[in-house]
């Protein structure tokens, strides 16, 4: 992997403030990237392929003995986040190495900068920064030539849980950390609206309530969807920004010392909670929403059925059905030589899809649909 260094200084941000110019730039990037390692049907893909790999490891008991149990534990606690840092530092671009992005945009990338494991999650519980995990045991020596680049702060852990892979975030995740949070929160608000899950009004109302403390509100246009949205997430913006620059909070994030979510710690954090409560009873939970969550389990698990026995054959012993499906699938085992390796490259071709591609290959493996070509 070529990770690209850039210097980040903490003087100025966005025209006066801290960074300067360079960390909208990182913070841009980092932005875009933020959910390009997220499998087919979004949250609820990487449960179906965490559950998966939870009925495959019990199948399969010879296998998982080959792995260690961070190893496993990649595939049980499957991880967009990580999966994400893996397609920019490596499956992108392979010849070169990912994307080459600098080592700042990265390390702003990496929302969770630590490898995975429960032992870890347990003992540094209360931290965001190991929430969750950020690269796959295949993925370590990237996240250790990134934390050697920008200087990332090691955390301590109890000496039973070996680990040489868990650094406190870089300052700027804070701030992608809070974009993704803003946006989803009133977006999918939105969207509920559009797709006629929620009520206007009651959706406007709550939009209102954040919206109307933002500098010259218009009160004239507070039916307009459009410009109180835009209001709101004005607002919510300035007070992210004004907490993450307060001195006492600004130190805590630059020691590397900061565990909570910006967005919790802002006014506006009662009016948020409300908005994502309203959005999980009437969008998340809609009965469309649940029948693409079951339909995506079941496609995912039955690509995997198809995809894993290919990838894990050895060459001179794979069937010809096996050797179709890696054509099909254009899966080049390359130098992949052990089961761990192999099983990566199965969830690595079924992260790269979109939903309707996911569903498509599913029908046509097994028959259900040809293909626009068959006369």
């Amino acid at each position: 992997m070529t990770v690209r260094s850039t210097a980040l200084c903490s003087h100025d941000f966005a025209g006066g403030g801290r960074w300067g110019w360079a960390g909208g730039y990182v913070v841009h990037a980092a932005c875009l990237a933020h959910d390009i390692g997220n499998p087919p049907f979004g949250h609820a893909g990487e449960d179906a392929i965490a559950k998966y790999f939870v009925s495959f490891f019990e199948r399969q008991p010879l296998i998982a003995s080959e792995l260690t149990l961070r190893e496993r534990s990649d595939f049980l606690r499957f991880e967009g986040n990580a999966q994400g840092f893996r397609l920019l530092t490596k499956i992108q671009n392979t010849r070169t190495g990912g994307l080459q992005l600098t080592a700042a945009t990265l390390a702003t990338f990496c929302k969770y900068p630590r490898e995975s494991g429960d032992d870890i999650k347990i003992c540094t519980s209360g931290n965001i920064a190991t929430k969750k995990f950020g690269c796959f045991q295949d993925d370590k020596g990237a996240l250790s030539l990134i934390a050697a680049e920008v200087g990332w702060k090691k955390l301590q852990v109890p000496a039973e849980v070996k680990t040489d892979a868990i650094y406190s975030r870089h300052p700027l995740t804070f701030i992608v950390e809070a974009a993704d949070n803003i946006s989803y929160t009133i977006l999918d608000l939105e969207d509920g609206i559009r797709l006629g899950y929620v009520h206007r009004e009651s959706a406007l109302e709550m939009l209102h309530n954040i919206a109307s403390k933002a500098d010259n509100y218009d009160g004239s246009k507070s039916t307009d969807l459009a410009y109180v949205r835009g209001r709101a997430i004005q607002r919510l913006r300035k007070e992210v920004s004004e907490l993450f620059l307060d001195e006492s909070v600004f130190s805590q994030i630059m020691e590397g010392n900061y565990k909570d979510e910006l967005v919790k710690k802002i006014d506006s954090r009662g009016q948020l909670d409300k908005i994502i409560e309203f959005t999980s009873d009437h969008c998340y939970k809609h009965r469309f929403v649940i029948e693409m969550q079951v339909a995506g389990h079941n496609i995912i698990a039955g690509l995997l059925d198809e995809i894993i026995p290919s990838t894990l054959a050895h060459y001179r012993g794979r069937t010809e059905r096996q050797e179709l499906i890696l054509k099909i699938c254009d899966i080049d085992i390359g130098k992949a030589d052990s089961r761990y390796q192999r099983l990566l490259k199965a969830t690595d071709f079924i992260s790269g899809m979109s939903d309707s591609y996911a569903a498509s290959l599913y029908r046509r493996l097994k028959g259900i649909e040809l293909t626009s070509s068959i006369r």
